[in-house]
């Protein structure tokens, strides 16, 4: 499945990413990663031209920021950089994130947690988090284990509600919030629970089994 990788939201916390391939043959999987950031680095003309790009918030000076990301796998002997100028970086916590949290078991789903489509007003409430749900625990998440998706939102005088979206398809009639498209949308659900009861009847139900 082909993913729009500008997407915001809990799809983009998990779905889109690749891991770095090591040589064939490779059993190890982790990297040793270094990092280096240039400050004041000299901005090279463009055959023969100066810098001169249409982002209004590039000051178009003859210096920038670089950053270098370093990868090394001693075992295979493969080095992998990662060569960046004046890129955004950030830096957060898997509470706040929630990229790095275990799965949230509920009736018999997973709810992986992630940064939510709706921002505004997430440290008030107990759980400030969207979730994709599968039905078995991965080890890492792609999109074809997803069955669905429960995004923060408001109701009536602000108070926080939450939609749920079930059974991803790429023809499905529903859109909802990121790339995937769904078979069904429940909205204006009052907790994370109820949403993840209904995803789960709706997968029950698509393979014949129990939707009460």
């Amino acid at each position: 499945m082909t993913l729009d990788l500008s997407v915001a939201g809990v799809q983009g916390t998990y779905l889109g990413w690749d891991l770095p391939a090591h040589r064939a043959g490779c059993e190890r999987t982790e990297w040793t990663v270094d990092l280096r950031t240039e400050h004041g680095a000299y901005r090279h003309p463009i055959q023969g031209r100066p810098h001169d790009c249409p982002n209004e918030h590039c000051d178009h000076s003859t210096t920038l920021t670089r950053v270098v990301v370093r990868l090394l796998c001693a075992d295979c002997g493969t080095v992998e950089t990662i060569d960046a100028a004046d890129p955004l970086r950030e830096r957060t916590t898997t509470a706040r994130g929630g990229y790095g949290m275990n799965p949230r078991p509920m009736y018999g789903l997973y709810l992986y947690p992630g940064a939510p489509w709706l921002d505004f007003g997430r440290r008030g409430t107990p759980t400030p988090h969207d979730y994709l749900v599968t039905t078995t625990i991965v080890d890492r998440l792609e999109a074809e284990h997803v069955v669905g998706q429960i995004t923060q939102a408001l109701g009536k005088r602000g108070a926080v509600r939450w939609s749920a979206t079930a059974l991803p398809r790429p023809d499905g009639p529903i859109l909802g919030h990121g790339a995937l498209r769904w078979s069904a949308l429940r909205e204006g659900i009052s907790s994370v629970g109820s949403a993840a009861k209904w995803i789960r009847r709706q997968v029950d139900a698509a393979a014949g089994g129990d939707t009460a």
